[in-house]
């Protein structure tokens, strides 16, 4: 009876277990080499008798072999080359998760999560779960606890709870990145090749990973790098003036940075980018801290606006400059550039019919029932447009659900002289409801029969159906028996 002896394969140097019979063949399980068990003395003295024990294989050789299209020894240098790849590969997703982990407003989670998983059952596929084991545990370890270490912030200083939905986009891809990592450590590998696996992949990874996480950390926008070392920097010791060139409502902060304003919600909405962490901020009674990527500053201005006509709307004016005062030095107040707030407060008085749109305190309405806004109408003042706190009604208009009809509308020729495709208009009535800006209960309501008018504006895609468009005529000619001329 033979016992089974292990030796290391000449070429790869993973252990072999072999028979004690000499010259038999076997195949290494890790590289795929065929061998030949040789015994120590080939050419020796005579044959021992018969009953004498057979010699005992001391050395393990290559057997000869048929040409091979890929020879062991660059099948294992190209498996060295993938597992360089891979381990770079884990050291950049490692760089973007402290990345993703520290920046306040930096996203796209998600889609890191399934890279860091999919990367670790690579390695798992690859007999190496301990190093999947450790991609996941720290990646999910800094997302999970990013909404607590790193708060989320939004707008002017707003943090998100971490259990609100934003903060689940951490906390869930975090958790289940752990759970993964759990899995990969109770995963075994292969006991006769571990040893060599490991000792092959700690030089490589000692290389690849940092070099992987340098990587990730700079494949951070330059701006965003420029921001931390600029926040990083001590504060000149003789402060500079800030200056900043607008150009309608984008500028530019002489020295690095840039500053945009718009109208948003109930109010303006500004951003400041490229400014960095560190400094400080002032709009009005408002104040708070610039972030490294993106500072946003919500100001409700609703209060302010009641005494204004439409007209006034389309180049309101804030009445506080912007202070700022950045760590590098610079700083200063500009004034805020006109913004044109007409369709912000039209789109905000469809809130209408979940409830009162006030601006501010509101005096008594010298000409009650004499105006009505219509947000999606082709006229959307009906009767008198005067300030905003004299507005008396919002018209909004639904479609039903119920389709009364279909339509074929043909497809016209475009300039190339192509023949568009067919357009099946689906009719359906429209519910039109009037309701008290200052109460925002409904007052008037009515349904309307469908327009079977083609549409004049077609959507591409697969999709070749769409609503028929309320009959916009109909609509105005009933608003207006409602307003007091």
């Amino acid at each position: 009876m033979t016992s089974p002896l292990e030796l290391e394969c000449p070429a790869c140097g993973a252990p072999a277990p072999v028979s004690a019979l000499p010259d038999v063949a076997i195949t290494c399980s890790f590289c795929g080499a065929t061998l030949v068990a040789r015994s120590k003395v080939e050419h020796g003295p005579p044959k021992a008798p018969s009953h004498a024990p057979a010699a005992t294989p001391a050395s393990l050789t290559p057997a000869p072999r048929t040409p091979e299209p890929i020879p062991a020894r660059a099948a294992l240098i190209r498996a060295r080359r993938i597992d360089a790849v891979l381990l770079l590969a884990a050291g950049v997703l490692l760089g973007r998760s402290l990345v993703i982990a520290r920046e306040p407003m930096l996203m796209g989670t998600v889609p890191h999560a399934v890279m860091v998983g999919v990367l670790s059952i690579v390695f798992g596929l690859r007999n190496l779960p301990l190093f999947g084991a450790v991609l996941t545990a720290i990646s999910g370890a800094l997302l999970t606890v990013k909404p607590w270490a790193w708060p989320i912030r939004s707008y002017d200083s707003h943090i998100f709870s971490p259990t609100s939905e934003t903060g689940l986009f951490y906390l869930v891809p975090g958790a289940l990145l752990c759970l993964a990592g759990v899995v990969l450590v109770a995963q075994r590998g292969r006991p006769e090749a571990r040893r060599v696996t490991l000792d092959r992949f700690w030089p490589l990874a000692a290389c690849a990973v940092p070099v992987g996480i340098v990587i990730g950390l700079r494949s951070v926008p330059d701006r965003v790098v420029r921001d931390r070392v600029t926040s990083a920097a001590p504060a000149p010791a003789t402060p500079r003036e800030l200056v900043v060139d607008w150009a309608g409502t984008k500028g530019e902060i002489v020295g690095g940075g840039r500053v945009e304003v718009s109208g948003y919600g109930d109010g303006l909405f500004i951003t400041l980018e490229g400014t960095g962490e560190g400094g400080t901020w002032s709009l009005g009674p408002k104040r708070g801290r610039t972030e490294s990527t993106l500072t946003l500053i919500r100001q409700p201005v609703l209060e302010l606006l009641g005494a204004r006509t439409w007209r006034e709307l389309e180049a309101f004016v804030y009445p506080h400059a912007l202070h700022l005062s950045l760590r590098d030095g610079r700083s200063g107040a500009t004034p805020v550039p006109a913004v044109n707030l007409n369709y912000t407060v039209g789109e905000l008085l469809r809130a209408a019919e979940n409830g009162p749109v006030l601006f501010g305190q509101e005096p008594a309405d010298p000409h009650p029932h004499d105006s009505l806004y219509w947000p999606g109408g082709t006229k959307r003042h009906i009767g008198r447009a005067g300030r905003l706190q004299e507005l008396d009604y919002v018209l909004l208009t639904h479609p039903q659900p119920a389709i009364m009809g279909r339509r074929l509308c043909p497809g016209e020729r475009t300039a190339k002289g192509e023949r568009e495709p067919d357009v099946t208009l689906l009719l359906r009535q429209t519910r039109a409801v009037i309701y008290d800006r200052r109460t925002g209960a409904s007052v008037h309501q009515q349904v309307f029969d469908p327009s079977n008018n083609c549409p004049l504006v077609r959507f591409g895609g697969s999709n070749r159906e769409q609503d028929s468009y309320p009959p916009f005529q109909a609509i105005e000619a009933w608003a207006r028996t409602l307003v007091r001329s």
